[in-house]
């Protein structure tokens, strides 16, 4: 956390609650148990055995199983073993992807707020994710499953397209593919990887999957929104702009800032497509959705399209993003909203800007870490907010194309998107990490921690100025619905009459008539 910055206060108690957590997660929640147990929660936890997080848990807190995978025989399980010992759940909360499944089903068997267990189905599995979103007429990607060899020889795909396993996290196994030849090699070679590095891959893509699917690729401004949602109203989002990855023909993150800065518009688009996603999923689900979210979108030319929803809050920088850009502690609001504690709506004025840098190498396949030094210039500095390393010295990860792991990650903070990013390049500059390729023995080499540049801005409409230009268009949807507005002769003056409708959102509109339609036009900044 930036020492230069006062989080606000929320004033939240969970004094008395006690709440189950459906699998630990990775010791990177060990800041959100800390808080938990700060604020007076007990906590009580579902898992294969006893892990690091056993600090936090309660005294006869643990609830050891050896059938999680299994969602049928764990729910049942889980029920049990709270009514035997006599443990009265408030909550029920997943911070890891393979838990929040369960944790859906075991609040509904409780009686307890939650995520529905139909969102959670139609969400954990980005196949379905994407025949929902296409059923319910919402944007989707055009895509295609894949099974086996013999289906891909019948598949007629538009090339470049996207390789994806059907569950997953981490990027693992996502792969931008350009031909028939490349996509069958792929595919065989990940289904190698998994049928002989079982234990290796489990925790990215699940246990025994070995089911994918193929997408289109698109290009476009991808972002993350972050979404607190209680009873079925969403109380907080925010907007972080991911940088380009520069891994092609992988995908692996390599940072972002947040809040976006990306147009007004192209932001209550975002939001807006974010939101009816949420209300879709939620439809005849007997309680409202209370859960955090975080969501990936791309912003196109065609509009916002979603990639997933993942019914959790997000890994790696998400955490210290939200609580430095908005004082907003995500893992707090999850437990609240699990207990049914209200959850106060933030101000959507930042606190601050913040920058963050994924640590890539650019190294290929196995490689050995032989220096990793982050001293305290970097933690000490005032616009320090944060980081992970997820490796020792003396370890060895593999980088794409025989895995895809990555160091760890860095935050800085500034008064602005620019100033931000420059104190994070300051910072990564002063971090020391030396690598050798086991590959063909060449290092110790300096890993480059270069902050990548963000999207370049999209290019907008020559009339308003304002809405991004849809691809070989003259001119953008609002202003050929409009033909008879006038070009401004600068962008700071009037925009075209034919939008408002993100007003609500973003603030003051200075169209020359402001209110008298939906408008997309200029608006004063917050």
């Amino acid at each position: 956390q930036a020492e230069c910055l006062q989080v606000k206060m929320t004033g939240v108690s969970l004094e008395g609650k006690t709440i189950l957590l459906v699998r630990s997660s990775g010791i990177s929640r060990d800041p959100v148990y800390r808080r938990l147990r700060e604020l007076g929660a007990r906590l009580v936890c579902a898992e294969a055995r006893v892990n690091w997080a056993d600090k936090y848990i309660m005294e006869g807190g643990w609830i050891i199983l050896d059938c999680l995978d299994d969602v049928v025989k764990a729910r049942l399980a889980i029920t049990d073993a709270l009514k035997e010992r006599n443990i009265h759940v408030d909550g029920v909360v997943a911070f890891d992807e393979y838990g929040v499944h369960l944790a859906s089903l075991v609040a509904e068997d409780l009686d307890l707020p939650g995520i529905p267990s139909a969102v959670t189905s139609a969400t954990r599995n980005k196949l379905a994710f994407r025949t929902f979103c296409q059923e319910n007429d919402l944007p989707h990607v055009r895509h295609w499953p894949l099974r086996s060899l013999e289906q891909l020889e019948t598949l007629q795909l538009p090339f470049p397209c996207v390789f994806k396993p059907r569950c997953g996290a981490g990027s693992h196994f996502v792969r931008q593919v350009e031909n028939m030849e490349e996509l069958r090699s792929v595919y065989t070679a990940a289904v190698a990887d998994l049928r002989g590095k079982p234990a290796l891959y489990e925790w990215a893509v699940g246990p025994k999957e070995e089911e994918f699917f193929v997408e289109e690729f698109l290009q476009g401004n991808e972002v993350d929104i972050d979404v607190v949602c209680q009873n079925g109203e969403v109380v907080y989002t925010l907007i972080t702009d991911n940088f380009p990855s520069h891994s092609r023909p992988f995908f692996l993150e390599m940072g972002g800032q947040a809040p976006s800065q990306l147009a007004p518009s192209a932001q209550a688009e975002l939001l807006e497509l974010a939101k009816n996603l949420l209300r879709t999923l939620g439809q005849g689900c007997s309680k409202g959705i209370s859960g955090v979210f975080h969501i990936e979108l791309l912003h196109t030319a065609r509009g916002p399209v979603p990639i997933e929803v993942n019914c959790r809050l997000g890994g790696a920088e998400v955490y210290v993003l939200n609580k430095t850009v908005h004082g907003r502690d995500l893992g707090e609001a999850a437990a609240c909203v699990a207990c049914g504690v209200p959850v106060s709506e933030s101000s959507p004025t930042p606190l601050t800007h913040c920058t963050s840098l994924n640590l890539v190498p650019d190294n290929c396949g196995r490689s050995l870490i032989k220096d990793q030094i982050v001293p305290e210039a970097v933690t000490k500095h005032p616009t320090y907010a944060g980081h992970a390393l997820y490796w020792a010295e003396g370890d060895t990860i593999l980088l794409p194309p025989d895995g895809y792991q990555y160091l760890g990650w860095l935050v800085a903070c500034g008064s602005s998107a620019s100033v931000a990013r420059s104190n994070l390049q300051d910072l990564a500059h002063k971090i020391i990490v030396n690598i050798v390729s086991l590959a063909d023995n060449r290092g110790p080499t300096r890993v480059d921690l270069t902050v990548p540049p963000p999207y370049p801005p999209p290019a907008l409409c020559p009339r308003c100025h304002c809405c991004p230009l849809p691809e070989s268009a003259e001119y953008c949807s609002c202003c050929v619905a409009s033909p008879a507005s006038t070009a401004p002769s600068s962008p700071t003056e009037a925009r075209s009459p034919v939008c408002c409708k993100v007003v609500p959102v973003f603030g003051e509109c200075l169209c020359p008539s402001a209110g008298t339609g939906p408008c997309r036009g200029m608006l004063r900044a917050m």
